[in-house]
């Protein structure tokens, strides 16, 4: 059971960090992160 717990865990933290280091390289190579959140995230019709 931990070990289970333990892969969960890495896991996730394994996903966290591509996460992270794809939106890090994606803000400094566009260098405005309100362009970078409306096209992940596109607003509602305004």
């Amino acid at each position: 059971m931990i070990l289970v717990l333990g892969l969960f865990k890495t896991i996730l933290l394994f996903i966290c960090t591509v996460l992270g280091y794809y939106i890090g390289s994606r803000w400094d190579i566009d260098g405005d992160l309100k362009k970078l959140l409306d096209r992940l995230l596109p607003p509602k019709n305004r």
